[in-house]
């Protein structure tokens, strides 16, 4: 099976016929937080001429760095920004950025934030989903493990209230009721 940090890959699995259809669903929602370990106030830094280098996951191919640049149109700040990024391969990468001290922001996932090699956070600021598009993070039975019953009982087992609720507390969202 194949779990996903967007929606688009496992949709396109599906129609391709790599994906057993009827088998995708969303099992989780990822939040965005603008986070740092130099600056007090994350959003004024943002805003600030002096704020440092910004880092993102690239946007063409992180689903976290599509949410981070869709806050940052929504918010008038794409472009006037531009210069200050950095672009990382995925999410992880683009917190090391952060962590290591390169940048003096990252927009990362919220479920890092619970990494125990996290170094403290000087601020951390929680975007509304509401200014970003979504992370709709969803799962799908791939063709070639269709007969598997150890990937059966995972699916089962994210839907379950067990698994939901691990889903819940690494800081995700939950569907209402997981398709």
């Amino acid at each position: 099976m194949l779990l996903s940090a967007d929606a688009e890959r496992p949709r396109r699995l599906e129609m391709s016929g790599a994906g057993v259809t009827g088998t995708r669903f969303t099992y989780a929602f990822g939040a965005l937080v603008l986070w740092s370990r130099q600056v007090e106030d994350c959003r004024a830094a943002l805003q600030s001429v002096d704020g440092g280098l910004i880092a993102i996951a690239n946007p063409d191919t992180a689903p976290y760095g599509a949410a981070a640049r869709s806050y940052l149109r929504q918010a008038g700040l794409w472009e006037p920004l531009r210069e200050r990024l950095v672009i990382g391969e995925n999410i992880s990468q683009t917190l090391q950025f952060a962590a290591s001290g390169n940048a003096r922001l990252a927009f990362i996932a919220r479920s890092q934030l619970q990494a125990p090699s996290l170094p403290p956070a000087s601020c951390s600021w929680p975007l509304p989903d509401s200014l970003h598009d979504p992370v709709d993070q969803q799962a799908i039975l791939l063709r070639r493990g269709a007969a598997s019953e150890g990937a059966m009982a995972f699916i089962e087992f994210l839907r379950s209230d067990a698994g939901r609720a691990i889903i819940l507390r690494h800081g995700y969202r939950l569907p209402e009721v997981v398709e």
